[in-house]
């Protein structure tokens, strides 16, 4: 790596080092958008999921650490920031809303 990265690492501003694997720059960035939040860990954490687990008195919790091309986008290159963009978390958490809340929208 040396400062310059390589095909599994970004160094950033400050050395700081991003993950590339999976795509987890460019998905943070909103630049790769991989589906509509159907997936099924959606459907594992879905509110008629969920309220039947409450009806059995079994709490759940959805709980989603970011990566650090989330946390610390000033220290990414510019274009590996997100401007705004939607993002596959941005899906998911609408999914969790409902099926309604989870549509795309470009």
């Amino acid at each position: 790596m040396l400062g310059f990265g390589n095909d599994s690492v970004l160094v950033g501003r400050d050395g700081r080092m991003f993950y590339l694997g999976e795509n987890a720059v460019r998905q943070s960035a909103g630049l790769l958008v991989r589906g509509t939040g159907g997936s099924p860990i959606l459907w594992t954490c879905s509110r008629p999921r969920r309220s039947d687990l409450e009806r059995r008195g079994i709490r759940f919790l959805v709980a989603s650490p970011p990566n650090a091309a989330t946390v610390y986008q000033d220290d990414l290159p510019d274009w590996a920031r997100n401007a705004g963009r939607r993002t596959e978390y941005d899906l998911f958490v609408e999914g969790l809303a409902g099926p309604k809340a989870s549509r795309l929208s470009t």
